[in-house]
């Protein structure tokens, strides 16, 4: 007595880029919503927010990211100062705050905290891993799984 089982390897393959394409679509959403609580001063910050598809060894996996480079410096929001010099950011015109080329941050002392207008705040994706928002994402996920495959 044997057992034969056929696998549809097109309908493997459209469930799996549909599993992708509405992962894209989930991030973006909540793309679409972090805009509206990261800090907000010339726009940089928001504009730099983008999702990146990655095919690595275990799979394919969906990414929110900044190309922004003082967005970890903003998200952790502890005043930082140059290790070599111990001073802040300098000024520059047009270009805004920014640390001298190759500098080494750390945390100024006594922490100074950021401050941020209209209630944004640090940690702003915090509600999307562990607050109110968690399930943004995976119910983002789960109905644009369900229009493509009509699961």
């Amino acid at each position: 007595m044997g057992i034969e089982i056929k696998l549809d390897v097109q309908a493997i393959k459209a469930i799996e880029d549909a599993a992708v394409k509405s992962a894209e679509v989930a991030m973006e959403q909540v793309k679409s919503d972090v805009i509206n609580t990261v800090p907000l001063d010339q726009g940089g910050l928001q504009n730099s927010i983008y999702v990146d598809v990655r095919e690595q060894e275990d799979g394919t996996h969906v990414f929110l990211d900044h190309d922004c480079l003082y967005a970890r410096y903003l998200y952790y929001g502890n005043k930082m100062v140059d290790a070599d010099t111990g001073k802040g950011p300098a000024f520059i015109e047009n270009v805004g705050y920014r640390f001298r080329q190759g500098a080494k941050l750390k945390i100024k002392q006594p922490i100074e905290k950021l401050k941020f207008k209209n209630g944004r705040t640090d940690h702003w994706l915090e509600p999307y891993i562990t607050g109110s928002k968690k399930d943004l994402a995976k119910n983002e996920f789960v109905a644009e799984f369900k229009k493509r495959t009509g699961v």
